[in-house]
């Protein structure tokens, strides 16, 4: 817009040099028509003088006038060049700017779009972590109640065991007659001869090789009345009690911090449920609805059965020969 205007600028410009131009001209012209008749004057009558000078005004007169047209004319001209070019670079600005609103209009939609979008998708993504989070910390919170529940069960069940089946009150402390069992593993060869290594540890009995894997299923044989069922007893409040008087009265099995990487550890007698086949409904029948109320039991076995899918859990199962 600045341009045009200095344009037009230098266009009027031009005119006023245009009629300053003819007017000096004309001056000059005057001016030796003048030394003219001065020369004739000398030389005629003042009545010739008079006429010419008459004459002259006349002309000179005739000039000017034409002289003003023209210069109206060059400055009606200019002005309209001038308005027209003004009109057409205002009408190209106008677009311009409109163009480019639009585009930046456009562009602020989409902006805008792309941040709502990343605002919303980030929203949903604390929400999820929240729900999520909340989720972890119920179940965690869950998982911590159940273990409270079952230490306790067997801390009331287990600590005491009957040393006579003739006085129904004749029970004491199972750390007090605990006394240590000789577990021996046998190894036989492919050649058939049998090896017996001793086993005094709880990783022992639970890991085997140098990498300490886990076995799958293990099985504790002995004579009836040999102590199998009161060593499963001694493992189940180990890991109730890591440091308890148990763990402490014997120079065997007094890893009791080994039996901690086990979420839970689960003691069940098979004898007292012949007829049952499915290990988790022994728990729930022995364990579950020994600890938890009526309307706390359903939630509770699905609690177990999400705790035993997620965790690495030890389930005793005592009396299998019967």
């Amino acid at each position: 817009m600045s341009h045009l205007l200095k344009d037009a600028h230098e266009t009027l410009g031009k005119a006023e040099n245009v009629t300053k131009e003819c007017k000096s001209q004309m001056e000059s012209y005057m001016e030796q028509l003048k030394t003219k008749l001065d020369e004739h004057a000398e030389t005629l009558t003042k009545q010739h003088t008079k006429n010419f000078t008459e004459e002259a005004n006349m002309f000179t007169e005739v000039k000017k006038a034409n002289i003003t047209e023209h210069a109206n004319a060059c400055t009606v001209e200019s002005k309209t060049l001038i308005n027209e070019h003004a009109n057409t670079c205002t009408e190209g600005s106008k677009r311009n700017i409109s163009e480019y609103t639009l585009t930046c209009t456009e562009e602020s939609k989409i902006n805008l779009t792309e941040h709502v979008n990343t605002l919303a998708k980030k929203s949903i993504q604390d929400i999820q972590g929240a729900i999520s989070s909340k989720k972890e910390s119920d179940y965690e919170n869950e998982v911590e109640d159940f273990v409270r529940r079952l230490k306790q069960h067997y801390n009331l069940t287990m600590s005491h065991v009957s040393i006579s089946t003739l006085l129904p009150s004749g029970d004491e402390f199972l750390y007090k007659i605990y006394a240590a069992h000789a577990i021996c593993r046998i190894v036989e060869s492919n050649g058939g001869n049998k090896t017996e290594n001793h086993i005094t540890t709880y990783k022992e009995i639970l890991c085997r090789g140098e990498n300490e894997k886990l076995h799958k299923r293990i099985f504790l044989q002995g004579e009836a009345g040999m102590g199998k069922t009161t060593f499963a007893c001694k493992l189940v409040l180990d890991w109730c009690n890591p440091g308890g008087a148990l763990s402490s009265i014997s120079k065997t099995f007094g890893d009791a911090n080994t039996l901690q990487d086990f979420k839970l550890v689960l003691l069940i007698t098979l004898r007292d449920s012949v007829c049952e086949r499915d290990v988790t409904n022994i728990i729930k029948e022995q364990i579950i609805d020994m600890v938890y109320t009526d309307t706390e039991r359903n939630d509770a076995y699905v609690m177990l059965n999400k705790i035993m899918q997620q965790e690495m859990c030890l389930v005793v199962q005592d009396g299998l020969d019967e």
